[in-house]
């Protein structure tokens, strides 16, 4: 039913702003500024999606488009940009009517890829769930956070976390959703160590590679038009 893909979405939609808030790099700075009015305390206020820009470990916002780009070796989906909604845009991102004068001179149009304009964020990024999204899903795209734009080692802010979790359990309907494990590195306190062979679109490499270690390019795809088919060359 109608109520049921509600129930469903929003948990996983909960479940990743949960774990995305309380990620933070090795220096204990956070990953992810979220753009919410609340705390995904109810699906009638807050529907399946998590709106979002990534940080550094020095606090500076990660361009959207690169997220982007690196979210579809992985292969996830991933909307970017101001959603066709430039003032709330405008409301979350803090960007004054001067600075979005300043956006169009410099260039920017909706649907390209400036995605900062003077280190200042022209968008941002959006997870969507729909009833065919699983939890695997979310740990899938967690896993994918971690591992190309978390300093390591891997930490969560704990008090964060609790502090979520004991809210969710306080809520009216709330059911136990499965604990992620990122294994990019460290792993979260009291989850297995995992190895993985991570397969990308185009890369594939073992695991433990060091950073100075080779890989091999074996595809490469052309998008010459937005939302349209790839070539392969």
């Amino acid at each position: 039913s109608i109520h049921n893909i509600q129930q469903h979405t929003f948990g996983l939609a909960r479940y990743t702003y949960t774990l995305l808030s309380s990620l933070c790099h090795g220096n204990g700075r956070p990953v992810a500024q979220i753009y919410t009015e609340g705390q995904f305390e109810s699906p009638i206020t807050q529907g399946p999606i998590v709106n979002f820009n990534l940080l550094d470990s020095s606090g500076q916002i990660i361009g959207y488009s690169q997220v982007d780009r690196m979210a579809s070796l992985y292969n996830i989906h991933v909307r970017t940009g101001c959603f066709c909604n430039t003032g709330a845009c405008q409301a979350f991102l803090g960007i004054t009517n001067q600075q979005m004068k300043r956006n169009l001179q410099a260039g920017h149009v909706c649907g390209d890829n400036m995605d900062l304009v003077d280190g200042q964020p022209t968008g941002s990024v959006r997870v969507s769930f729909g009833y065919m999204s699983t939890f695997e899903d979310c740990q899938r795209f967690l896993k994918f956070v971690a591992e190309c734009f978390v300093e390591k080692p891997v930490t969560v802010d704990q008090v964060r976390l609790q502090k979520l979790k004991t809210a969710r359990a306080s809520s009216e309907g709330s059911n136990e959703h499965p604990s992620v494990e990122i294994s990019n590195g460290e792993n979260h306190k009291g989850a297995e160590k995992k190895s993985s062979e991570v397969s990308q679109k185009g890369f594939r490499h073992g695991d433990s590679k060091s950073p100075g270690e080779a890989y091999t390019l074996t595809n490469i795809y052309i998008y010459p038009i937005k939302s349209c088919g790839a070539y392969e060359v």
